[in-house]
């Protein structure tokens, strides 16, 4: 498991997803290279939405993260300092006018690369089943 924290700011974003694709090699995580593309986009996405959605752009505020593997199973937890938003609005409104709607996109898509999200006042989590 990795854990940490960055300031709300894109840049630290993609500084971020540099550290986590150098540490990929040291998981011992079954069948993981096959998915390492969802995964890195998956949290991309997710620490993007915390920055952009949760933090409001914010630099004084913190994007916390938990990423890592336990058999066969990938999980992505990230908290912000928002107040969550309507995930199962956003779970079940898969009509081509939300999906198209920009802001939308990045949930949907995850969803559709296989991942089970659930969402929690502030806190989000993504699990892949590696099969």
């Amino acid at each position: 498991m990795i854990q940490s924290g960055i300031c709300s700011s894109f840049k630290e974003v993609d500084r971020t997803l540099e550290r986590i694709k150098e540490s990929f090699t040291d998981m011992q995580c079954e069948r993981l290279n096959t998915k390492v593309t969802f995964i890195l986009f998956t949290f991309r996405e997710l620490l993007n939405n915390g920055v952009e959605h949760g933090n409001l752009q914010d630099d004084r505020k913190r994007v916390v993260y938990q990423i890592g593997c336990t058999g066969k199973v990938f999980q992505i937890d990230v908290w912000d300092e928002g107040s969550g938003f309507d995930l199962p609005k956003q779970l079940m409104d898969d009509s081509i006018d939300r999906v198209l709607n920009m802001s939308s996109m990045g949930i949907f898509l995850i969803r559709k690369m296989g991942f089970h999200v659930s969402a929690n006042a502030g806190h989000v989590m993504a699990v892949l089943e590696l099969d």
